[in-house]
């Protein structure tokens, strides 16, 4: 009897490998090249490639905020879906009044509201996980 699996093709590396293959370890030259099935896994690496000022702005947001708090105290703010939202948007209307960095902290407004909008992410989320 034939197994399907063994004979079923994947793309690896843009290379067809058969499963049987992918069983054993790949030899590359002289070397031994390693596994790993991650194909379905979210490319967090394209974080830090793709944007690492925003990210770096969104880190300073955060110091401030734990300087000037607690660092992690976002997380225990009453009422906070409308309140990040509340702060968003006057982070917001400070880019529609033509200011670029916010006064207190010194970071593009745009950090600020990608950082509400990720504390609001992060609340949601752990809720719904509830």
């Amino acid at each position: 009897m034939t197994d399907h699996i063994d004979n079923a093709l994947l793309r690896h590396e843009e290379t067809l490998v058969s499963v049987r293959d992918l069983a054993r370890p790949i030899r590359m030259g002289d070397e031994k090249a390693g596994m790993k099935f991650d194909g379905e896994k979210p490319r967090m690496d394209l974080l830090v490639s793709d944007m690492p000022r925003a990210l770096e702005a969104i880190g300073h947001v955060l110091t401030a905020g734990a300087e000037k708090y607690a660092p992690g105290n976002w997380q225990y703010v009453e009422n906070a879906d409308s309140r990040y939202l509340a702060a968003a948007l006057r982070h917001e209307m400070a880019l529609a009044r033509g200011e670029q960095n916010d006064p207190e902290t010194g970071v593009h407004h745009l950090a600020h509201v990608a950082c509400c909008v990720l504390f609001r992410l992060e609340l949601a989320m752990r809720e719904a996980a509830r």
